[in-house]
């Protein structure tokens, strides 16, 4: 069974096989990771949060929607629709947006360290689809 200590080394492997620059907040046990893309409006930040045997993915910016809620709300119902990993979701409070995935981990099959890497290839594939779900 794969624990915390587990989780958080494939999740900095995995961000170190991207070549992202992140934070870590140990007591939370929090990854960070902050982008300013050209392409984009807004400066978009990645949170993981890693529990004893699962983390959570959300991303989200800086930009509010506040103004369009029922019509972005509508939309966002209709994109989910679609969406297999993860939901997009929106905060009724603020406006802000953000892209939600969950992951619960299992046993690693086969070779450990087989089965470590493509973990590893497993969680790099999660972040980039949550950036580019996003986007």
């Amino acid at each position: 069974m794969l624990i915390k200590e587990q989780v958080i080394a494939l999740v900095r492997k995995s961000i170190k096989k991207l070549d992202w620059k992140y934070q870590y907040d140990e007591d939370i046990n929090l990854f960070t990771i902050k982008w300013h893309p050209v392409y984009f409006f807004a400066d978009i930040q990645m949170k993981i949060f890693v529990f004893d045997k699962s983390l959570t993915i959300i991303v989200n910016s800086d930009t509010s929607v506040k103004k369009h809620i029922r019509s972005v709300a509508e939309f966002l119902t209709r994109i989910n629709y679609s969406l297999i990993p993860g939901a997009l979701e929106m905060d009724c409070d603020d406006g802000d947006l953000r892209y939600y995935h969950h992951v619960t981990f299992s046993e690693v099959s086969g070779h450990e360290e087989e089965g470590m890497n493509d973990m590893v290839a497993f969680i790099s594939f999660l972040l980039v689809k949550g950036l580019m779900t996003y986007d």
